[in-house]
C-alpha cells in the first residue's frame, strides 16, 4: 500500500519484492549491519504483518543485515523503533529489560529508559539528525530522566523535547 514502485524510479534503484507484508517501524540498524526487529503479528484490513515468518535471508540479502536480532513482542505495538534505539553503533537504548541480556550477548551497550505512564508512549523513537536529536516527550514526570540519559550519551549534540502526546495516542 506504499508508493515503493515510485521511489525506485525516482531514485532508479532495482525495486525488490518479497512476498512478506512488513512495517518500516519494525526495524532499526546500525552502520554495522546490526538490525533489530520485534517478532510480531498483527491482521490488518489489508494484510496480516507476521515478522517471526520472514525468514532471515530476506533481511540479509535485501535490508543490507549483517546481524538480524529478533526481539519477543512484549508490549505496545511491536516494532523495534519503539523500544530500543541506537545511538552509536555500539550503544543500543531501550525501555524493557527482558531485551537487555539479549542485546547485551550481542556486544552492544545498553542503557535503560524509563516509559512514560501511559500505553503507546516511548523515549526509544526518537530522531538524530546531525548534532540534534529530537525526543519524544509526554509532559509527565520520567520527561527529565529520558532527556537527561540522551545528553549524558551524547553529549556533543543538542537534545530537543518534542511534545508528542496526541501524537502517540492517535489524537
Amino acid at each position: 500500500f506504499e508508493p515503493d514502485a515510485a521511489f525506485s524510479k525516482l531514485y532508479d534503484l532495482e525495486l525488490k519484492v518479497n512476498p512478506y507484508f512488513f512495517e518500516g517501524g519494525n526495524f532499526i540498524n546500525n552502520s554495522q549491519g546490526d538490525c533489530i526487529v520485534v517478532n510480531r503479528r498483527r491482521r490488518y484490513p489489508y494484510g496480516v504483518s507476521d515478522t517471526a515468518a520472514i525468514p532471515d535471508e530476506v533481511f540479509l540479502n535485501n535490508y543490507g543485515c549483517t546481524n538480524l536480532i529478533r526481539l519477543a513482542h512484549l508490549k505496545g505495538i511491536g516494532h523495534a523503533d519503539e523500544v530500543t534505539k541506537f545511538i552509536d553503533d555500539n550503544t543500543v537504548l531501550t525501555d524493557t529489560e527482558d531485551y537487555v541480556e539479549t542485546l547485551e550477548a550481542h556486544g552492544f551497550d545498553v542503557h535503560m529508559l524509563p516509559e512514560p505512564h501511559r500505553e503507546y508512549e516511548t523515549y526509544a523513537n526518537s530522531l538524530i539528525v546531525n548534532n540534534t536529536v529530537y525526543v519524544p516527550v509526554f509532559d509527565e514526570s520520567n520527561d527529565e530522566a529520558a532527556l537527561n540519559i540522551y545528553k549524558d550519551l551524547m553529549p556533543n549534540h543538542t537534545v530537543v523535547p518534542i511534545e508528542s502526546s496526541r501524537l502517540s495516542v492517535g489524537g
